[in-house]
This record gives structure tokens, sequence and C-alpha cells, in this order.
């Protein structure tokens, strides 16, 4: 039986945006799963974790609040001072992930938190990033051909000269365009 994929965006569902299924299960599949992976953790790196689940924060007071690194988070499980103790919260403001504290004192609190679901438009600048790393991460040995051969299948030629071949990697605007309004603070 075949692992299920859990992932905010699965290999299927990124296969079928670039409308190619066949990658999915294919000889490029690991590649894709790797991209795919890469492109999870950009997005997560840029605007928090992806999955709605309960997540751990280690933090220490700013003044008298704890400024966690994510935002609009759903709801505060707990709060702890730095010897373990659970801390009553006196203004905990989860649209800000600001938590105001009574007395402070100083030292790593943890916070566990429920954060907050992403709307639909994350996944799609996840698949347009796992994508575009897809076709920048091809093997460099061929370039794609933008011709078909009689039997309909695209014809694959060595590259001629190594120093032509694309290198490094940029956000496509697309992408980040659609994860704007979800950035992390700045600082974190």
């Amino acid at each position: 039986m075949a692992d299920v994929d859990e992932r905010f965006v699965t290999l299927r569902q990124l296969a079928d945006f670039m409308r190619a299924p066949d990658l999915a299960s294919g000889d490029d599949a690991d590649l894709l799963d790797e991209c795919l992976d890469s492109a999870l953790d950009v997005v997560a790196e840029r605007v928090g974790p992806l999955d709605n689940d309960v997540v751990t924060y280690t933090v220490r007071p700013r003044g008298a609040s704890l400024v966690l690194p994510d935002t609009d988070l759903e709801e505060l499980i707990s709060v702890t001072d730095p010897s373990g103790a659970a801390v009553t919260v006196q203004y905990p403001n989860l649209a800000a992930g600001v938590i105001a504290l009574e007395r402070p004192v100083p030292g790593p609190y943890t916070v566990a938190v429920r954060t907050r679901a992403f709307t639909a438009s994350v996944a799609p600048a996840v698949k347009i990033i796992a994508s575009h790393l897809f076709e920048i991460h091809r093997p460099r040995a061929f370039a794609r051909q933008n011709r078909m051969t009689g039997g309909g299948v695209v014809e694959l030629s060595p590259v001629a000269d190594e120093a032509t071949v694309r290198r490094g990697f940029a956000i496509p605007a697309r992408a980040a365009d659609l994860l704007a309004p979800f950035r992390r603070p700045a600082g974190f």
C-alpha cells in the first residue's frame, strides 16, 4: 500500500498543476518530490507553519510582552515561564502574535499556539515555486527542445556548453504576489 501524502500541497496536486500527471510517478518523481519539499520550506519560512497544527515557540520577553514570529494565530494553548510554571496571560493578541505578561522574568518562555489555516492562494504559490524549481533543476546533461517528434514525444538533445545552463533561484513574481498578504513580520 502506498504512503498517503498529507503535505499542504501533495505531489499529485503539483503534477496536475504542471499539467503533467505522469511526473508524480515517473522517472522524475524523486526530483519533483524534492522540489515540492523545497517549495514548502521556502513558503513556510516566509509565512509560517502551513498546517493548522499546534506549534511551540521558545521566545524571550520584549519588555512586558512575548512577541511570536507568526501572526493571525487561532488559539493560545499554553504559556510557561523559564522555570516551566504555567503563566496566566494578561492580554493575548493572536492577530498580532503578541502576548502581554503581568510580570515577565528573564529567560525563554515556551508558548504553544494553534496556527492559522491558510486561504487557497498560498497553495498555488507553493505549486508555482515547486514547478519553477523543477524546471531549473532538471538534469543538466540535456536541454528540452520546443518541438515534438513524430511519435508525440518531446525530443531531448545534449547541452553543448555547460556555461549556457541557467543557475540560481528566485521566487517567481506570481508566487511572491500571492504570499505578500501572509508574510511573517520583519525580524523573524
